[in-house]
């Protein structure tokens, strides 16, 4: 829940509403992940991509390290950190207009569980991958509708970028990968629409970051 704003007197108030900036709004969006570098390396790039964000939006991702239901309550932090800093600076944009977790559905069920239930109340969008967010690099060059592991999605990722290392460097070729991103947007939700068919929402193998991925083009690309 936001502070509770303070009265202000009229000579501060006044002062603070001819201060108040004069650039034009753009859409923020946090972006909170699981991995410390595979996930942010891949949004921050696709972020500043010419094609996808044309200036139009404020892409920040960060990478945690750490469990779903953490990972949430970080953001819910971040949220309001940020209704805090827009109050007192009398800056509205500053506050996110959306905020998303990014991870892996292969943690402890309760905690994910409550992630979940926690996004759902503060208005946290999540991006989840099963088993792990290689299944999108891995859906911008193959089909993909077998159960998979974490491993062999790293291992097959791997067969189509020889830069990735599942072990010293899990990181996406960028530019590798951004000419087939249609064809990963189109796998991925073929994915969660073939799991929802197998009363298995959400099932192995599935990832919903086209969601995310979509959004921030929207953005971008808005004049």
């Amino acid at each position: 829940m936001a502070p509770r704003r303070k009265k202000e007197s009229r000579r501060k108030r006044k002062s603070r509403q001819r201060s108040r900036p004069s650039r034009e709004p753009i859409p923020r969006i946090l972006v909170i992940c699981e991995g410390t570098r595979t996930e942010p390396n891949y949004i921050n790039n696709f972020s500043i991509d010419p094609d996808v964000r044309n200036g139009l939006v404020d892409v920040k991702s960060i990478g945690l390290g750490t469990d779903p239901q953490t990972l949430v309550e970080t953001a819910i932090d971040k949220i309001n950190e940020a209704i805090k800093e827009a109050e007192e600076l009398g800056d509205s944009y500053i506050a996110y207009d959306q905020v998303w977790c990014l991870f892996d559905d292969e943690h402890d069920a309760d905690r994910t569980n409550t992630a979940k239930q926690l996004a759902r109340a503060n208005g946290i969008k999540l991006g989840i991958s099963n088993p792990c967010f290689e299944l999108w690099g891995l859906f911008h060059f193959q089909d993909q509708d077998a159960h998979i592991s974490t491993r062999h999605a790293g291992r097959q990722y791997n067969s189509h970028d020889q830069k990735y290392d599942p072990r010293r460097n899990k990181m996406f070729s960028y530019e590798l990968i951004k000419p087939n991103y249609n064809d990963a947007v189109r796998r991925g939700r073929l994915s969660i629409r073939n799991r929802r068919d197998e009363r298995d929402p959400g099932g192995n193998p599935s990832t919903n970051v086209h969601l995310l991925t979509e959004t921030i083009r929207k953005f971008g690309q808005n004049k």
